[in-house]
């Protein structure tokens, strides 16, 4: 019997009153720097366009609904963060908007193709990308950015994920299309170069103990008057300079989050930004994650070692949600192992100190309270920890420049030129078109007479910046060049205030823009009739010609409004860029097994993210290297066709070799090691002997080696027949004095236990040659009684 035509029709309810929100929409969410989750409600995802003024689509709501139900069943049995769901969610919710701007159904084959496909808007991105380019100002206004294959993958799985979760069968769509190429995650990760990371560690370390010991004062010595401003002093090469923290937690000029009505967190005030350098202090002692950084808690308790009663340790415990499993990472009070001055403070000081700062201003009396936090304007915990915010203030303050930064000078260079000659200024940036593209916007207009002069002593500051790093206050002019040198340089001398001279040295091709600073200056200090005329003159208030506070007139938003972000003029501070570092400082082939524990990753992850070092310097070595080939092809020696490139080169060693050298064996021990002792317990006696002899000498106790983290063994012959003979030396001196106490037993054992490290036919010759010479002629029983004193 045929159906009435009745039954095939839709029955759809009266819509409801659109103030009337369903509550089945909602979903827990969380930003990284958020510390409390929220819950956003999905219901403009039903409206066109996703905006709540537009028509709503009821076809959308079941899968809305299943979308909400897995949201939420995941973060109850914990098997997905509630930051990973809202990422989930966000690209879900670009994704129904492209296909909006389309016409296109986004729960459909259509919708999904038109975005992931083969010809899909995802691929058009790919290919728009310019590896080549990697400043705005090297894109015209209009022009769209594009984005990585890897980010492209990235994306794919986000969305294919979410139309899953919304009981919507994109996985055998995502089947039918070109798959993304997924590429190393962490492969675009610069690790700091050597002075980055000794500038970060130095200037933060000392601001950090300075605002620490105040702040604690004000709670602990109960002072009503707290000062407004703390002066902490700071040691470059031009002498000691102050920088000012204001105590205010209000000031709403210092660059504000407004989290609620009435209720903001200023980033500048001093102790938002005492914890922030604690954060990246904590980054640099530790190399954990964000995320667990973020979750640490007390208690903090310091641990003393039951022999050694100096030796002082804190571990510290967090949790990696992604591979479920604790991390660990100890702070010691060991110094030896630091390769620069940390203000001569050590890891237990640190994060003790750290730990009562903590406590003392969370104000709830919670001792499972977080360790790392910020303040609101009402001095309680606030909801918040924006380290990307307090980072923009940390870098101006603490003058934290990019090693790459000569790579953006010509760029300043032609934004001071522009102001100076026409009074233009560039503006650049990006914005997000209605299909979710990012496009640049590049223009090039009339500056307002009160900013020009403010614009340009900054820009001139920040080209000069790039060129040179002596200290740039207090020069005055005039400015003398020497002739330029075989290599194409120009020495450029100059005087200071107080009467010392100085120099530097600069491309030849700068001179004119050096010529063009002094011309404004002098112009400008004419038209202010001061003395002495400084290279970079600043007007106060009162009209005078003075020069600026601290270690820079910089502030943050001046460079990114001509283009230039993170990591192009200022450093980038991160916890993966100092995970990277301690990845490429550690890592050695014959030793992964540390680097492993170090990071405390599978052996996988460290192969994919961390082990394949600085791009830049592998780039170096690629190219020095065809050059010794090419040269070897015409017939020169390998150690003939090195010295001519480094000839041609103007360089001392090839980044190969330099970098060889730094592996390098320094221990005469037959340990792998630095040479530096790092004792766990027992009493060090390397810097005692060092500093008698007037000398730095590698450490030379190897008895003690079973003691030390830097020691590890090396697979090769000679090293493990000393170690052989040294091993057989204790048992000979066991066998004569059977009354020994337990500690050598110990040191045999442990010697043992590295030689069962060893492989087999290295082994093998070592004992050969053991058996054949007898003991190693660098080791003797009177060498044993010495280093055993008091055992025996």
């Amino acid at each position: 019997m045929a159906k009435s035509p009745i039954a095939n029709l839709k029955i759809t309810k009266p819509q409801p009153r659109q103030n009337v929100t369903d509550m089945a929409l909602n979903i827990p969410t969380k930003t990284q720097k958020n510390t409390l989750t929220g819950s956003t409600n999905l219901i403009h995802l039903s409206h066109l366009h996703c905006d709540e003024a537009q028509p709503r689509i009821s076809g959308r709501f079941p899968y809305l609904r299943d979308f909400c139900k897995w949201a939420n069943d995941a973060v109850q049995y914990g098997s997905l963060s509630v930051i990973t769901i809202s990422a989930e969610y966000q690209l879900l919710k670009q994704y129904i908007c492209y296909c909006d701007t389309k016409s296109i159904d986004p729960f459909s084959s259509e919708g999904y193709f038109a975005y992931v496909g083969n010809d899909g808007e995802l691929w058009r991105q790919v290919r728009l990308y310019n590896p080549q380019k990697k400043f705005l100002f090297q894109y015209d206004d209009g022009q769209e950015l594009g984005i990585k294959e890897n980010s492209a993958h990235g994306i794919s799985s986000a969305i294919t994920s979410a139309l899953q979760h919304c009981k919507f069968d994109s996985l055998s769509l995502r089947n039918q299309c070109k798959p993304f190429v997924k590429g190393k995650r962490n492969s675009d990760v610069l690790p700091y170069h050597p002075s980055e990371q000794a500038t970060i560690v130095e200037r933060m370390s000392s601001a950090f103990f300075v605002l620490a010991a105040e702040l604690l004062a004000h709670k602990t010595l109960d002072i009503a008057e707290f000062p407004e401003v703390i002066e902490v002093p700071i040691v470059t090469n031009g002498g000691v300079e102050y920088l000012e923290y204001q105590t205010g937690l209000a000031n709403k000029h210092s660059g504000v989050v407004n989290i609620a009505k009435g209720i903001i967190v200023n980033h500048e005030a001093a102790f938002n930004q005492c914890m922030a350098m604690a954060y990246h202090l904590v980054c640099y002692f530790t190399s954990l994650n964000d995320s667990v950084i973020r979750q640490l808690c007390h208690p903090i308790k310091v641990e003393t070692d039951n022999r050694e009663k100096s030796l002082k340790t804190v571990t510290i415990s967090g949790y990696k949600k992604r591979a479920n499993k604790r991390v660990d990472a100890v702070f010691s009070n060991e110094l030896d192992n630091i390769a620069f001055d940390v203000d001569k403070r050590d890891g237990v000081t640190f994060i003790s100190t750290l730990a009562e700062l903590s406590l003392l201003y969370a104000g709830d009396g919670n001792e499972n309270a977080r360790l790392l936090y910020e303040l609101d304007s009402n001095g309680q915990v606030a909801n918040i920890f924006d380290i990307n915010g307090c980072n923009k203030k940390l870098v101006t303050r603490l003058h934290l420049l990019s090693h790459t930064k000569t790579d953006v000078v010509d760029w300043i260079i032609t934004c001071f030129r522009s102001l100076v000659k026409s009074q233009k200024s560039y503006s650049l940036g990006t914005m997000r078109d209605e299909n979710g593209r990012t496009i640049v916007t590049k223009k090039l207009e009339s500056s307002p007479p009160t900013r020009t002069t403010w614009r340009i002593h900054k820009y001139a500051f920040a080209a000069l910046s790039c060129l040179t790093d002596v200290s740039l206050k207090n020069i005055t002019l005039p400015l003398t060049y020497q002739e330029k040198d075989g290599q194409g340089n120009v020495t450029v001398s100059f005087n200071y205030l107080e009467g010392t001279m100085g120099e530097f040295t600069v491309a030849a091709k700068y001179q004119s823009f050096l010529e063009d600073i002094e011309a404004w200056a002098i112009a400008h200090a004419r038209k202010k009739s001061r003395k002495p005329k400084y290279l970079i003159p600043i007007g106060g208030a009162d009209g005078k010609i003075k020069q600026w506070r601290g270690l820079a007139p910089l502030t943050y938003g001046i460079l990114p409004e001509i283009g230039l972000g993170q990591g192009n003029f200022y450093l980038e501070l991160s916890s993966r860029r100092f995970r990277k570092t301690t990845s490429n400082e550690e890592y050695s082939d014959t030793n992964l097994s540390h680097l492993i524990n170090l990071l405390q990753n599978e052996l996988a992850t460290l192969q994919t993210h961390y082990l394949n070092g600085d791009p830049n310097l592998n780039k170096l070595i690629i190219s020095q290297a065809i050059k010794v080939l090419q040269r070897i092809a015409k017939g020169d020696s390998l150690d003939d066709a090195k010295l001519a490139v480094c000839h041609e080169m103007k360089i001392e060693m090839l980044a190969h070799d330099k970098w060889l050298k730094s592996k390098e064996v320094s221990n005469p021990n037959g340990l792998h090691c630095n040479g530096e002792q790092y004792l766990t317990r027992g009493k060090k006696r390397q810097r005692e002997t060092n500093k008698a002899l007037g000398v730095d000498l590698p450490c030379s106790e190897f008895d003690m080696c079973y003691l030390c983290k830097s020691a590890k063994g090396i697979d090769e012959p000679n090293s493990v027949y000393k170690l052989i003979s040294f091993t057989d030396l204790l048992k000979e001196a066991l066998d004569r004095y059977p009354d020994a106490k337990s500690e050598v037993k110990e040191k045999i054992a442990a010697f043992e236990s590295i030689l069962l490290g060893a492989s087999d036919d290295v082994y093998e010759d070592a004992m050969n040659r053991f058996n054949s010479n007898g003991r190693h002629p660098r080791v003797s029983m009177n060498h044993v009684k010495v280093s055993t004193k008091g055992v025996f």
